[in-house]
């Protein structure tokens, strides 16, 4: 049961930080619109132009990068027996494809950086992972990620649903 319970719970982040990556936290069709209506952006040189503004790095969204994808690191380990290798392979596909899309379908700017701080926050994720696992035996671990991942995603959705009610 908790195995499904995470594989529901990694596909609902996944299609979260779709929505968040992609979509700005677009709601409305006119949204999308605008969203698509922005020249396509291309960066392939790490932590430079960008992520520079008047000469300084813009760490608050080098470490946002970092902070979102530290989850799926953690909910991979939960749920799946692949190796640390194809971990890291999969973190760093899936936020390829995501830094493709944006190109493509002209949805923000393409950044290396990204690519590279994602992946970094899905290792520290794995690894945060395997530190707990000393400490708190595996399936307990894993019940507590599942379950504490679902309250915090309830009470995120719950504050969305809030906020677009208000609005």
């Amino acid at each position: 049961m908790t195995k499904n319970s995470g594989w529901l719970l990694l596909s609902l982040y996944l299609g979260t930080l779709v929505w968040i990556l992609l979509f700005k936290f677009s709601i409305s069709l006119s949204d999308l619109s605008a969203l698509h209506n922005q020249s396509r952006s291309l960066n392939l040189i790490p932590f430079s132009q960008s992520g520079i503004v008047n000469h300084t790095l813009d760490w608050s969204e080098i470490i946002a990068n970092v902070i979102i994808f530290l989850p799926f690191g953690l909910l991979l380990r939960a749920i799946s027996n692949l190796s640390i290798t194809k971990s890291v392979s999969l973190i760093f596909g899936f936020s390829l494809v995501i830094e493709m899309l944006q190109f493509v379908f002209s949805l923000g700017a393409t950044d290396v950086t990204d690519l590279l701080m994602n992946t970094l926050g899905g290792i520290l994720g794995l690894g945060l992972y395997a530190s707990l696992a000393h400490f708190i035996p595996t399936k307990r671990l894993n019940q507590w990620l599942i379950y504490t991942g679902t309250l915090l995603f309830a009470i995120a959705f719950g504050l969305l649903v809030f906020l677009l009610v208000v609005n």
